[in-house]
């Protein structure tokens, strides 16, 4: 599905941390320094989530964006996205123009973290718009094939990403070049115009140089 919009606008990039929140060196801090139009979105209890709190802090930054939204969530952030969106108003689903859910973790009896069965079941849902999900063969939290499955349920495209473990700080990918690949993809599927795109790439560009320094 693709959506078409109206007025040559920018996207907003709202930013969903996961369990323990992203640190400084994680690639969702590089990205909230780097993307212009980029918000975080403030869940709390990082360190002991509750789904529905996080849910309705989640709902309340997608309504206060004066933009279509793009998601960025990683980790258990992907989950409490999902929460939010199977029982999300339409209206507010409508902000949503696509979503990178990077690396969600297996919330079955079997996590690797008690505290992600709080967030069990897993929703079954239909994402209503540009999805994609990426995960990594050597993720401690999940199995490529359980990452797979969520994809298929949640009518996401799949993007296996290697071998790069839970694919955060400690995967030593820096600002994620390749995820920002992956973004840019999302924002062409999400039907932004020329303009959109192009700011996109001198985002990137503009990365890429840093980088380098």
């Amino acid at each position: 599905m693709t959506h078409e919009l109206s007025a040559p606008v920018a996207p907003q990039f709202l930013i969903v941390p996961g369990l323990y929140d992203s640190g400084p060196t994680h690639w969702q801090s590089h990205w909230h320094r780097l993307l212009r139009n980029a918000r975080r979105a403030e869940l709390g209890n990082w360190s002991d989530p509750d789904p529905a709190t996080w849910s309705k802090r989640l709902g309340r930054a997608v309504r206060q964006a004066d933009a279509p939204v793009i998601i960025v969530a990683h980790s258990l952030g992907c989950h409490a996205f999902a929460h939010w969106a199977k029982t999300a108003e339409r209206h507010d689903i409508s902000g949503i123009s696509g979503a990178l859910l990077v690396a969600p973790p297996d919330c079955g009896p079997d996590a690797a973290n008690p505290v992600l069965r709080r967030f069990a079941p897993v929703p079954q849902l239909a994402l209503p718009f540009p999805a994609i999900l990426t995960a990594s063969r050597n993720d401690p939290y999940a199995t490529l094939v359980q990452s797979q499955r969520l994809a298929q349920l949640w009518s996401c495209r799949f993007i296996d990403s290697g071998e790069i473990g839970h694919i955060n700080a400690s995967s030593g990918i820096g600002h994620w070049p390749a995820g920002l690949a992956m973004l840019g993809r999302l924002i062409s599927l999400a039907g932004f115009g020329r303009q959109d795109r192009e700011f996109s790439r001198r985002t990137f560009a503009a990365q890429e140089v840093k980088a380098a320094a």
